[in-house]
């Protein structure tokens, strides 16, 4: 035993996935008095708030929708443990990050999402692929 400790993968999907459906739910809560695909989404926290993430995201209904579903397809992952299923989660989350990226600063965004949104996304994204691309044993112990 050498004093370290991994993580289960299936812990680090059940996390990441609870978080994301939870900030999704967060984001239609606070979205919930705008249009479904407003242009212009409800940052998650106000803006008087000194909240430096609840600044970042902002959601419309559609787009708070859109991550919740993610996040729950994430969740999904980690129970089935199914690889085609977190590339595809990972496809939808890149998607998702995509529109956002190619409609920022315009007037008819379909998801009102921010930057941030682009970037918890594409984590999202990221960390699936490499979960479900990467053998389970591939980092080896750094020689003494």
């Amino acid at each position: 035993m050498s004093g370290r400790f991994a993580i289960d993968r299936r812990v680090t999907l059940y996390a990441m996935g609870g978080l994301l459906a939870a900030v999704g739910l967060f984001g239609l809560m606070a979205a919930r008095s705008l249009g479904f695909a407003e242009a212009h989404g409800v940052e998650v926290v106000d803006v008087s708030a000194d909240y430096m993430w609840g600044r970042q995201l902002a959601f419309n209904p559609l787009g708070a929708l859109c991550v919740v579903g993610v996040g729950l397809a994430t969740l999904a992952v980690a129970a089935t443990r199914l690889r085609w299923l977190a590339v595809g989660t990972a496809a939808a989350a890149l998607g998702l990050a995509l529109v956002t990226t190619l409609q920022l600063g315009r007037d008819d965004q379909i998801l009102g999402s921010r930057a941030g949104n682009v970037v918890l996304l594409t984590a999202v994204a990221v960390a699936l692929l490499v979960m479900a691309l990467t053998p389970s044993g591939a980092v080896a112990d750094p020689p003494e």
